[in-house]
């Protein structure tokens, strides 16, 4: 195993925490929108105590 080998593996591993980063991203965004107008409306109805 040269380091060749040992770099490409990093290289892969990197590709993929990235993409699996974004999709978190993208999750929490949509789950913002989502939640948002539902958090605030609850509290609207108990007179923003």
């Amino acid at each position: 195993m040269d380091y060749r080998m040992i770099i490409g593996g990093l290289q892969v591993g990197m590709v993929v925490l990235a993409v699996l980063g974004g999709c978190a991203v993208i999750a929490q965004l949509k789950f913002g929108l989502w939640a948002g107008p539902k958090v605030a409306r609850l509290f609207l109805m108990r007179g923003g105590k």
